[in-house]
């Protein structure tokens, strides 16, 4: 089994290293740019891993659903939601909506604040916009 911990620790590490670091100082830097590539694989990892459409029997999704559904992860995604990398927010917020998903998680997810930051993208037309809106949809008990 993938520990939360340990992809909490990984995204909350990456995130840190890029943090307040301009476009083109992310460009120029191999190191920063690991960090971007390596906090992006875990969000895609996460999106993934946490997709009902992998699973054949839901009852195993709902328990991957709520073993991922953490504090120290939703931390770490709500700042992948505010982070100016687009891939990242998309992902942060796909995973979100497959949190939302499970019915049982959506308390847990309005209690940490995760409503918040996913209300901001309804304000532009960036592709992580569709993404939010779903969670939205699944958070708040509106049809998708």
């Amino acid at each position: 089994q993938i520990s939360v911990e340990l992809v909490a620790n990984l995204l909350a590490h990456s995130q840190s290293a890029i943090a307040g670091v301009s476009e083109v100082e992310l460009t120029n830097s191999p190191d920063l740019q690991a960090h971007a590539g390596l906090a992006e694989d875990v969000l895609s990892l996460l999106w993934n891993i946490t997709d009902d459409v992998f699973f054949k029997d839901s009852e195993e999704w709902r328990r991957v659903t709520t073993r991922f559904c953490q504090v120290p992860l939703l931390q770490v995604l709500y700042t992948s939601l505010t982070h100016p990398i687009a891939v990242h927010q998309q992902a942060a917020a796909a995973t979100l909506h497959n949190f939302a998903c499970n019915p049982l998680l959506c308390s847990t997810l309005l209690e940490t604040g995760m409503g918040e930051p996913l209300q901001s993208f309804l304000k532009n037309s960036s592709p992580v916009c569709v993404c939010a809106v779903l969670a939205m949809a699944e958070l708040y008990g509106l049809d998708e």
